[in-house]
């Protein structure tokens, strides 16, 4: 449960800083990385997950 809250709160302060400088596709991308870095079983891996 903390590393969930933690991978969340990450993902929040990036969309935070980054908004201004990511167009939102990038930025939901880099977002959703952020979130999910800690689950190892992913159905829809990107390629930067994977990396």
């Amino acid at each position: 449960m903390v590393s969930r809250l933690h991978a969340q709160l990450g993902a929040e302060k990036t969309r935070q800083l980054l908004k201004d400088e990511l167009m939102d596709d990038e930025l939901n991308e880099v977002c959703r990385i952020i979130e999910l870095h800690d689950q190892r079983v992913l159905t829809e891996e990107t390629i930067y997950i994977k990396i």
